[in-house]
């Protein structure tokens, strides 16, 4: 029997984890070949202040998306079904609505789904309501879950077997070629050192920590620092705060933001970097994939203990700061022992190890394949 199978998955716009790695899946030919793979993206949010509001346009495409899978089910007769699945809020009942005819399906012909989840905070989700928990543990029936971690596992134990939880790391792009990343780091490490580049690129949202770089910006006035932030904006507020912080305390020589960026101005920056700050608190943070770029192009990161981040960094490639009030702290107590040719070589190596593009399509394959 020939293997086919259905993705429905979030793409980009807007730019978030979840968008980029359906953005890797739609375009692998390598799985579409080996799986059959038919994608229906989840068009429903259209910018990153928009995720999680209630908008009635969002119901109708609720409902489209409900037809457009229907319609694959009945034509295509999948074998496997691959859903990105929202842990709470609205995405949450949509999902409810999208996958109901999925569920009819697979019972019928004994295919398989999987949900996909890229955020945490399921647990709280159903923590609020014993309702919510019912229709969590209705969603999770004759269904797999797939998680980014093992750490995040323990979430979903008490809804559904262990055997039904795959473990799927996210992937990030190789931004090198061949030997590049070596001449990259021996050119980056002969040549002399103004200041150190710390890069925060992720989206603008408060409680990801940026305002905390920001505070250490002021503290570390009169050092050769320069902090570079990239991302899109939450709120229009809190742009405005964040610029009025700037000018409030005379930082716009030592900080600066780049928009939101892609192509060759998020490689720049990259390349340009030193080191990779990431002071997350945010509640559904798993396993930012800017971390993982940072890795790739052999950047130290220092970050929080927040998600998966345990699993990815450790003292051998960065720091991982437990109390967020301290971070800058941390920051300015560690940066000079992470500033080396065999820290961004480890790096590096960590990339190439766990989080390249071969890697996720092989296990992202032998879990549909399962």
């Amino acid at each position: 029997m020939n293997k086919r199978s259905l993705a429905i998955l979030h793409v980009s716009p807007p730019v978030h984890g979840a968008a980029a790695i359906g953005d890797f899946i739609a375009g692998s030919k390598n799985i579409a070949s080996r799986l059959g793979l038919i994608v229906i993206p989840i068009t429903s949010a259209r910018t990153i202040e928009d995720i999680g509001s209630f908008k009635l346009r969002k119901l109708f495409a609720a409902i489209s998306l409900t037809a457009k899978v229907f319609s694959s089910l009945c034509w295509s007769r999948p074998n496997a079904i691959y859903y990105t699945a929202s842990s709470s809020g609205v995405g949450f009942y949509r999902d409810l609505i999208v996958t109901f005819p999925i569920k009819i399906y697979t019972y019928i012909s004994k295919s398989k789904l999987y949900l996909h989840y890229h955020t945490k905070g399921i647990s709280d989700f159903i923590g609020s309501s014993k309702l919510k928990h019912i229709l969590v543990k209705w969603l999770f029936w004759n269904s797999r879950v797939i998680v980014l971690s093992p750490s995040l596992r323990i979430e979903y134990l008490s809804l559904i077997s262990e055997q039904q939880i795959y473990c799927l790391p996210n992937l990030v792009d190789d931004p090198f070629d061949n030997n590049d990343f070596q001449s990259h780091i021996d050119q980056k490490f002969t040549k002399f050192r103004e200041s150190v580049n710390f890069l925060y690129i992720s989206n603008m949202i408060k409680s990801k920590g940026y305002q905390y770089l920001l505070e250490l910006a002021v503290l570390c006035r009169g050092k050769p620092f320069t902090f570079h932030f990239a991302g899109a904006w939450q709120s229009k507020k809190d742009e405005k705060d964040f610029f009025k912080f700037i000018d409030d305390n005379k930082l716009s020589d030592s900080v600066n933001y780049h928009g939101l960026v892609r192509g060759a101005q998020k490689n720049k920056l990259f390349v340009e970097a030193d080191i990779f700050l990431l002071p997350t608190r945010y509640p559904k943070e798993a396993f930012p994939l800017c971390v993982l770029e940072a890795l790739s192009y052999g950047l130290p990161t220092i970050c929080t203990n927040e998600g998966a981040l345990p699993s990815i960094i450790d003292d051998s490639v960065g720091r991982i700061v437990e109390d967020v009030q301290k971070f800058g702290d941390e920051v300015t107590s560690c940066y000079k022992d992470l500033l080396s040719k065999d820290v961004s070589a480890r790096c590096r190596e960590r990339y190439e190890e766990r989080y390249t593009a071969k890697i996720y399509e092989e296990s992202f394959i032998t879990i549909l394949s399962d």
